[in-house]
C-alpha cells in the first residue's frame, strides 16, 4: 500500500484516499499433467534416475529441490503397508509430511543402495544431492 501510496501522489495528480482498498484478484488455477502425459514422459525417459523422479515428483507433488533432499535415512520410516511417511521442508521453513506409496519407495531404496546419503546423489560431489537445475537440463532433453 505504501507503493502505491508514493505512486498516486508523486506521479497523479490525485491524492491518496485512507480508505483504497485493493482489489481482490482470482487466484491462478495450478498447471498439473494428465495421466496420458505423465506416461508419456515416463515411456520416452531412458534413464533410471530420470523415471523414479517423475514418478517421485507426480505421485507426491513434492517440488524438484524438496524431492532431491529426500535422504535414505528418511525412506525407512514406513507405515504397516509399506509406504514411507517422510516430513519435508518445503517453502518457508514449513514442515509437511508426504506419502511415497510402497512400490515407489521399494524402487527408491533399490535404486539408492549405493548412494550413502541422498536418494539422487551427485556424481561430481560426494554425499551432496543433485541440483534442481541438473534435473531441469536433463527433463528439458
Amino acid at each position: 500500500m505504501i507503493i502505491l501510496k508514493t505512486f498516486i501522489n508523486e506521479y497523479t495528480k490525485l491524492s491518496y484516499d485512507k480508505d483504497l482498498k485493493l482489489i481482490k484478484t482470482e487466484k491462478r488455477k495450478p498447471n498439473y499433467l494428465t495421466l496420458e502425459q505423465i506416461q508419456t514422459a515416463l515411456n520416452y525417459t531412458e534413464d533410471k534416475t530420470d523415471e523414479l523422479i517423475i514418478k517421485l515428483l507426480t505421485s507426491t507433488g513434492l517440488r524438484i529441490h524438496e524431492a532431491l533432499n529426500i535422504t535414505k535415512k528418511q525412506l525407512k520410516n514406513t507405515d504397516e503397508t509399506g509406504n514411507a511417511i517422510v516430513s519435508i521442508v518445503g517453502k518457508n521453513t514449513k514442515r509437511r509430511l508426504i506419502v511415497i506409496p510402497t512400490k515407489l519407495s521399494r524402487q527408491l531404496r533399490r535404486y539408492s543402495k549405493d548412494h550413502k546419503k541422498y536418494i539422487f546423489e551427485s556424481d561430481r560431489k560426494e554425499s551432496k544431492p543433485l541440483t534442481s537445475r541438473s534435473i531441469q537440463r536433463r527433463l528439458k532433453n
